[in-house]
């Protein structure tokens, strides 16, 4: 028997960035049973958003060359030559699927690629053949389907500086107006720069940070949040409760906040903690 599944290393969702490389879309693993050795035949996948992808990579464990590839589309097939692929009985081989995905604009951004082995839509996505008695062993109606990506043009990378020279980034917040609460390194991934306008649409400019912290004083008033970027310009501002949100949201720019493709620039947070004498 042929027992398919995504396996514990398929990455998990997240954004992947046109770049004209190969991207992972899924890692699947293929087990044989007590039986015999079985030879790979063929898979077909099975790809949600798949006219995003303009050609599909088929790699086998261990092994740094594409052993099949197949065109654009949503149910690409590798047909494998004989003893390409061996699942040995009672062992299990892994195969990566990697795509190159097509270009994007700000109309066809954020498009989600699913890849999987599906038995739903294909029946025998992965049919294979018994070494010892030459019967057909097939995957019937399993499915392995891995996480969906999110395809962008480029996309942001956030890094929490943790040590910089000329300021504070440990240790006990004093009482201020505006105490720096943390700095992070944005990096825009090339081929495009990252850009967060600022024309009043918190759909185009929108920064989430969790907010995590112990006190021994309370507070339930409003307190102001200031966004900055390196020259001391006042990217967003907002208000909100510090001694119970858990996160903070600057959603709407005032002045926009553009990194170069390839770039990183530096992102300045600061807060209000006045009403917090008592640690």
């Amino acid at each position: 028997a042929l027992t398919i599944s995504k396996d514990s290393s398929s990455p998990q969702s997240d954004g992947i960035v046109v770049s004209g490389t190969e991207v992972v879309l899924g890692v699947f693993r293929l087990a044989a049973s007590n039986v015999e050795n079985l030879d790979v035949d063929d898979l077909t996948f099975t790809v949600t958003g798949g006219a995003s992808v303009a050609s599909y990579a088929l790699y086998k464990e261990g092994v740094t060359t594409a052993i099949a590839t197949a065109s654009s589309g949503t149910a690409p097939k590798f047909t494998l030559a004989d003893n390409t692929v061996n699942v040995l009985k009672n062992g299990y081989t892994r195969l990566t699927l990697k795509g190159t995905i097509n270009g994007k604009n700000d109309l066809t951004n954020n498009t989600t690629i699913t890849a999987g082995l599906s038995g739903a839509a294909v029946a025998d996505s992965v049919n294979a053949t018994g070494l010892a008695s030459g019967a057909e062993v097939d995957s019937d109606a399993q499915n392995a389907i891995a996480s969906g990506m999110d395809a962008y043009d480029t996309r942001p990378t956030f890094a929490a500086v943790v040590s910089r020279s000329g300021y504070v980034l440990s240790g006990d917040l004093t009482p201020g107006t505006a105490e720096l609460v943390a700095i992070f390194d944005v990096t825009a991934s090339s081929p495009e720069d990252v850009t967060f306008e600022a024309d009043g649409d918190s759909t185009e400019g929108k920064i989430i940070l969790g907010i995590s912290k112990t006190m021994g004083d309370t507070d339930s008033a409003s307190h102001t949040w200031t966004l900055k970027d390196a020259d001391g310009n006042t990217l967003s501002t907002v208000t909100t409760v510090i001694g119970t949100a858990t996160t903070v949201t600057f959603d709407d720019f005032s002045t926009i906040f553009s990194i170069p493709a390839g770039t990183t620039k530096s992102l300045f947070v600061y807060a209000d903690t006045s009403e917090y004498e008592d640690n």
